[in-house]
């Protein structure tokens, strides 16, 4: 009787089968809809002006194309195991747990990609922690009520909380969790507001610049204290006088900006920091620099060497910038005003203003030249998220500056106060602030604790496959 009841072997493998044929249908719909998702995070690579990226249309095109095509495969790949993993796990442990589990490894899995595929580009001028996280939802989640929750989480962690969540309220059988969840969320945002209502810090009137390449005009300097110029904005004031820059002002004021110099091993961009009295007062070689655009790849410079050497040839002359050796410092106008200042590619690298935060910043600033992005809306987006997390996660005033792009300022709580468009100048009340959130003191701790736990299961798993086979 028992053994009539046993399925035949060809139902048994026609039910594992269809079970893999289910797993891999799964795994597909997972893979390309990430896929889908990362390449419209992406798509402002085929809106740059490649004319400045090679002197051959075509050859920048191939590149740009195989560059998006790589970029998305290993994006939508991290991203499908990530999912894949997380369901398995849920299938083992059905309870609230899982739910903080997804958080820390979602966490985890974007922090990867941005890794995965900045590593990618790695060059002799690139770095490790020269990542690229334009994979994640965080740039737009900052423009919502739920920003505050960066102060606890960080980048990833804001980006990983919300998309759980997303997650929660979709699948039929996790939705129990829902309203918990996002009841917890919209406590933990209250409370991060609350927490840092108060800032610590002076007001200092700054001057922010908007202007075109080029076409630098002698600024105003009113009553401003600091005056930020846009990346380059000093390049013609490097020998003799750098007060031309500036109208004539009978009191004493700082400014931030950058200027190019010619050494015998290539172009340097320098931040500079001065003042109307002293001048030049501090000079920084830039160390964070744009995968792409001021370095190449090892594999896309060989590549590029055997289909078409001139462009590498001209790559070199135009852009390439010679990378600093140096972390830049910071730069203390007075007591109550500490300036932590990048230049361009840093916009994207929330670890360079968390650490100027860390280290006693009490506004930041950024000096740009963006044309080579040619106003792309998608790029001005995620490019302005930027901004506001690191304003927002930090609780400190983010100020920049550029080249044919807007210039900006935002407080401390991510709020817009002012923005204009090349050529002009706007001089803006700052509030600065000392107070150093969760995230200022440890960053991406989401992130770690993801790795604990993905290493630990792999560890798990592994003993469990050694104990079957012994």
């Amino acid at each position: 009787m028992l053994y009539n009841q046993l399925p035949r072997s060809s139902d048994l493998k026609k039910h594992i089968k269809q079970n893999n044929l289910h797993k891999e249908i799964t795994k597909r719909r997972i893979y390309w809809t990430s896929a889908v998702i990362c390449a419209i995070l992406w798509s402002w690579l085929y809106i740059v002006d490649v004319g400045r990226l090679a002197n051959i249309a075509l050859v920048a095109y191939f590149t740009i194309t195989l560059v998006m095509t790589i970029i998305v495969s290993i994006s939508a790949l991290i991203f499908t195991y990530a999912i894949l993993y997380l369901r398995n796990s849920y299938k083992r442990n059905k309870d609230y747990k899982w739910v903080f589990k997804a958080v820390f490894i979602w966490a985890f899995a974007e922090a990867f990609v941005a890794w995965a595929v900045a590593f990618m580009w790695m060059g002799k001028n690139g770095s490790v922690d020269n990542i690229l996280p334009f994979s994640t939802l965080t740039p737009f989640i900052v423009i919502s009520p739920l920003k505050y929750i960066s102060r606890f989480v960080g980048f990833y962690g804001l980006s990983s909380v919300v998309m759980v969540g997303i997650a929660l309220l979709v699948k039929k059988e996790l939705r129990k969790y829902a309203l918990p969840y996002w009841s917890i969320l919209i406590v933990l945002s209250a409370v991060g507001w609350y927490a840092y209502r108060v800032p610590s810090g002076a007001k200092i009137k700054t001057t922010i610049v908007s202007e075109q390449l080029g076409e630098a005009k002698q600024i105003e300097t009113d009553q401003s204290k600091l005056i930020i110029t846009p990346e380059y904005g000093l390049d013609d004031f490097s020998i003799g006088s750098p007060q031309k820059r500036f109208a004539d002002s009978n009191h004493n004021y700082y400014y931030i900006g950058s200027r190019q110099d010619a050494t015998s091993t290539g172009h340097k961009n320098v931040l500079v920091f001065g003042s109307r009295d002293h001048g030049f007062i501090k000079e920084q070689d830039k160390n964070r620099l744009i995968v792409g655009g001021e370095h190449l790849s090892f594999w896309v410079e060989g590549m590029l060497r055997i289909i078409s050497p001139t462009t590498v040839s001209d790559f070199q002359v135009r852009r390439a910038v010679v990378k600093g050796n140096n972390n830049i410092e910071l730069f203390a106008i007075d007591d109550g005003v500490v300036v932590g200042s990048a230049v361009c590619s840093s916009i994207i690298a929330p670890e360079d203003y968390r650490h100027f935060a860390n280290k006693g910043a009490s506004m930041l600033t950024n000096s740009a030249s963006l044309e080579i992005f040619k106003g792309s809306r998608l790029f001005n987006w995620q490019h302005r998220g930027f901004a506001k997390f690191m304003a927002v996660a930090n609780a400190r005033p983010f100020l920049q500056s550029s080249n044919n792009w807007q210039a900006f300022a935002i407080d401390k709580d991510g709020n817009q106060l002012t923005a204009i468009d090349p050529s002009n100048t706007q001089l803006v009340n700052v509030q600065t602030n000392h107070n150093k959130t969760l995230y200022t003191y440890v960053g991406e701790w989401l992130v770690y604790v993801g790795i604990i736990i993905v290493v630990y299961d792999i560890y798990k798993y592994r003993r469990k496959i050694s104990k079957l086979y012994n």
